[in-house]
């Protein structure tokens, strides 16, 4: 509770769920809340294994443009006289695969939204810990109204210890605890145990605080050195581990993807983060491996590439 007050979040223990990591948290939430042929909107560009789960539920996914300050709100508006979702599940804070964070003016616009047409944010924070100065949430400016907030630590202490937590109005928490011991049981509290004792001594805040200065500085010369190489960026993050680039005159990042491969890197093309697939010029760059030489050998080469148009 006291890591979500310190964003702004008023929770209680009733408040709170703890769940095997933030994908658990958000199967949760897509089981209870979600049938077939129930309307949900993502982030275009987005996170390919929730696009994956909504499908495997039989849901349908509208996708809503990401810009650099967050989702394209006059999009989600327009989309909104023809659809009616039952959730939008947005990624705030250095969002992957972009690096962008939720600015205030959108995140009031989008809760303005969801109060006038009757939907739920599912707000996705695994990130926050990443962010050295924390800036607004959904959750923060609409204390869970219209907001189920779910955060985590697999990208900040090890994905090897999936715990994370869900924050929601108490009676949905109580379902989604029901919900939990019909899917799973439990949770693994040898990994619960770990986090706790991180927390509790300190220690946790200490390691990311060393943790954001060393991606910070990842990030930064990898900015450099894609500049150099001809690579556009979606947005210059202050930190986080991904950056959204292309290099302009190519218009489909499998051609990309295929360079890659030459140089024994392994690239996922733009079209794995959109909603249905869409051909994309964009590929996700992570910046920890930017400056290894095979990556290297393969911006370069990639920054010089012809432009060519598939069939």
């Amino acid at each position: 509770m006291m890591r979500a007050r310190q964003l702004g979040v008023q929770a209680e223990l009733p408040n709170v769920m703890i769940t095997a990591g933030t994908s658990q948290a958000i199967d949760l939430v897509i089981r209870h809340l979600l049938k077939p042929g129930d309307t949900v909107f993502v982030e275009d560009p987005g996170y390919y294994t929730v696009f994956g789960l909504l499908r495997l539920h039989g849901v349908k996914l509208v996708g809503i443009p990401r810009k650099a300050d967050g989702p394209d709100v006059d999009v989600a508006e327009a989309m909104l006289r023809e659809h009616r979702p039952k959730l939008f599940i947005i990624n705030s804070v250095l969002q992957n695969p972009t690096g962008s964070t939720l600015s205030p003016p959108v995140a009031f616009r989008l809760l303005e939204l969801a109060r006038r047409h009757g939907f739920v944010f599912l707000e996705d924070d695994i990130f926050a810990d990443l962010q050295a100065d924390p800036t607004a949430r959904l959750a923060t400016l609409d204390q869970m109204e219209h907001v189920i907030y779910v955060g985590g630590f697999s990208k900040t202490v090890s994905a090897s210890l999936p715990v994370g937590y869900l924050i929601a109005k108490r009676e949905l928490v109580h379902d989604l605890t029901n919900v939990k011991m019909l899917t799973s049981v439990g949770g693994s509290r040898f990994a619960e145990a770990v986090v706790t004792t991180l927390l509790e001594r300190g220690a946790y805040r200490k390691y990311v605080e060393r943790l954001r200065q060393r991606i910070g500085d990842s990030v930064i010369a990898s900015l450099d050195v894609l500049s150099d190489a001809g690579w556009e960026v979606f947005h210059h993050p202050p930190g986080g581990n991904f950056l959204w680039a292309r290099v302009p005159h190519v218009e489909d990042s499998r051609d990309l993807a295929a360079v890659a491969e030459k140089h024994g890197v392994t690239l996922a093309p733009g079209h794995y983060f959109r909603p249905n697939m869409e051909v994309s010029p964009w590929v996700r760059i992570n910046s920890a491996y930017v400056n290894e030489p095979r990556a290297l050998a393969f911006l370069k080469e990639a920054g010089r590439r012809p432009a060519r148009k598939r069939a």
